[in-house]
């Protein structure tokens, strides 16, 4: 069965979606996020070799290490190669307080999001795809003209190593942070 496909740009399934995934991290309620991905979902972290499969895998690594300590995120809507992707910018202690994070992109069945792939900001800039004045926040430059990665996100998966597996479990169950 071909899998069903992702709600058209700016429709009012993809404003559902964005409006339930912006309020859930900033709430920090990794919950409502679980509830939006399909049950085989993927999260990936490039450039780190760690991939997480399935809702439960990628509620742990959320909890421990995306929302730990009470972290909370403002989502800032784009779209990168086309796809519905979002500019996380990590909340500080005051409201206004917020720094660029990680661009997050996704790839939709219908309205689930079946995998994420979250960019570190340090190493993936974000700066407008679109021509022009450089904004003077990563907000702005999301909504300047959004990103544009310098590859496919469709690169077929890579076997992990024993090294990624110990990494993850470090991550997972250890509360360490991959080497």
């Amino acid at each position: 069965m071909a899998p069903e496909p992702p709600p058209v740009p700016g429709s009012a399934s993809e404003k559902q979606l964005i409006d339930r995934l912006t309020c859930a991290c900033e709430t920090g309620d990794v919950d409502a996020i679980i509830a939006l991905f399909a049950d085989d979902a993927w999260l990936t972290v490039p450039p780190a070799p760690l991939e997480y499969q399935g809702r439960d895998p990628i509620a742990r690594f959320l909890t421990a290490i995306s929302f730990r300590d009470g972290r909370t995120y403002r989502l800032v809507p784009t779209r990168a190669n086309g796809q519905l992707a979002f500019g996380a910018c990590l909340r500080g202690a005051r409201p206004d307080a917020a720094q660029a994070n990680s661009l997050l992109v996704l790839t939709l069945t219908g309205s689930r999001i079946q995998a994420m792939t979250r960019f570190d900001g340090k190493c993936c800039p974000l700066r407008p795809a679109a021509r022009g004045p450089v904004a003077s926040s990563a907000a702005e430059d999301l909504k300047a003209g959004g990103a544009v990665l310098p590859y496919r996100l469709d690169m077929a998966r890579k076997q992990p190593t024993p090294e990624d597996a110990a990494a993850a479990r470090r991550i997972l169950l250890d509360g360490g942070t991959p080497r």
